[in-house]
């Protein structure tokens, strides 16, 4: 079988909308949109994510995009 070249790793880092909610809980998949391209996902921290929820694309696993949201990226470390 031929060698097809993939762009995969380009999506990680960039931004994605939540088109089927991704349940909680370990191993679970929803699925995003990350311009054109749909792809499974998954949440990084097992929590869920809901419909129309922008993410970005933390990392991949296996054939499944590891998302957070963007909220969670942009949210400041809070100091004491």
């Amino acid at each position: 079988m031929p060698n097809v070249p993939s762009n995969a790793s380009n999506v990680v880092g960039r931004r994605a909308v939540v088109v089927i909610a991704i349940e909680p809980g370990p191993g679970q998949r929803g699925q995003v949109r990350v311009g054109t391209e749909h792809w499974s996902a998954k949440s990084e921290n097992e929590r869920p994510i809901d419909v129309g929820t922008t993410v970005e694309v933390a990392r991949i696993d296996g054939v499944a995009l590891v998302v957070r949201p963007v909220a969670e990226v942009l949210e400041p470390a809070q100091t004491v």
